[in-house]
């Protein structure tokens, strides 16, 4: 036996209570330590929430980047529960500390993050390309239990919003935030259910890119998006004892942290959102032009350097050296 828990509406109650309840255990032949009785409210029993004077709100979600030790992997695989090869690549540790990482925690075992594997759509050459989109359920979110995930073929990058229904609103909604995440794909592909055949949804999909609408519907047609909804909930399932008092979006947020960033696959150890980042064009440079540079502080010209990277007031460019962030005029 580890911990008593005794609540009661008052004072004398809860010390009558606690005083049988040491006596019975006194008398089976337990050892009590006395001295580390506690008295307090019971809402600081409520993992999770931060007490205030006058609110009682969710605590922030934070995230140990300070890894030292073999042991503190362990830890963090235990709270985030990352997968073999996302230990390998993060600490670059061998395969068989990963393995033998895993393989200690309990968590992992029960409900192992699955690596995302190739599958038979079509995913395209690049990132926002053709993106795949349906609605699952998660009861255990209430109202917000309608679950709306989009999910791109070729990095696997998810995103995954809690809503309260699954009409075409909900699913605009959803959409507008996860362009904002992840940028706008060629073309949405659904199953073409009422929610995404309705004319404001194809509406919708006309004001942002002509070339995004739903696909007819085929048996394997969501085969992607199917397996991504498998995914977000064996994570959910498995974070869910830590995080059951969290709201839906602080729950899907942090499944989606393990599923974008922690999670990879044996043949590529970059997790989803790297490749999904990398392989964007809309993100990379169509070209490198070659740039003069003034040093600001000796006024001296120096050059010609490719430039990686400009934007307004400033200017980033490639010298023997290595990147150099110049003001750009």
């Amino acid at each position: 036996m580890d911990d008593v828990l005794l609540c009661a509406p008052n004072d004398d109650l809860l010390s009558h209570a606690l005083d049988l309840t040491i006596n019975s255990l006194v008398a089976a032949g337990f050892e009590l330590q006395e001295e580390k009785i506690q008295r307090m409210p019971p809402w600081k029993y409520l993992v999770g929430l931060e007490i205030g004077k006058r609110t009682i709100v969710p605590q922030k979600l934070v995230v140990k980047n300070n890894i030292k030790t073999l042991a503190d992997v362990q830890q963090l695989c235990g709270s985030l529960n990352w997968n073999v090869p996302g230990l390998v690549g993060q600490f670059h540790l061998t395969w068989e500390q990963a393995w033998a990482i895993v393989s200690m925690c309990p968590s992992c075992q029960q409900h192992a993050v699955p690596a995302l594997s190739a599958g038979a759509n079509p995913r395209g050459l690049n990132s926002c390309e053709v993106w795949q989109m349906d609605v699952t359920h998660i009861m255990s979110f209430g109202r917000q239990r309608y679950v709306h995930v989009s999910v791109d073929n070729f990095s696997g990058a998810v995103y995954a919003s809690a809503h309260t229904g699954e009409k075409s609103s909900d699913a605009t909604k959803h959409l507008i935030q996860a362009f904002s995440f992840l940028g706008i794909p060629k073309s949405v592909k659904t199953d073409n259910g009422p929610t995404f055949t309705s004319k404001e949804f194809r509406s919708f999909l006309q004001q942002w890119t002509k070339q995004a609408s739903p696909t007819p519907y085929s048996p394997r047609g969501q085969a992607i998006v199917e397996r991504t909804h498998q995914n977000l909930k064996r994570v959910l399932n498995q974070q869910h004892q830590s995080l059951k008092l969290e709201a839906p979006q602080i729950q899907l947020s942090k499944a989606l942290f393990t599923l974008n960033v922690l999670n990879c696959t044996f043949e590529n150890l970059n997790p989803p959102v790297v490749r999904h980042f990398r392989e964007n064009c809309q993100l990379q440079l169509k070209a490198k032009p070659l740039v003069m540079v003034k040093d600001p502080a000796t006024r001296e010209t120096e050059g010609s350097h490719d430039m990686t990277t400009w934007g307004r007031g400033y200017a980033c460019v490639s010298t023997p050296s290595g990147l150099k962030w110049v003001p750009a005029k």
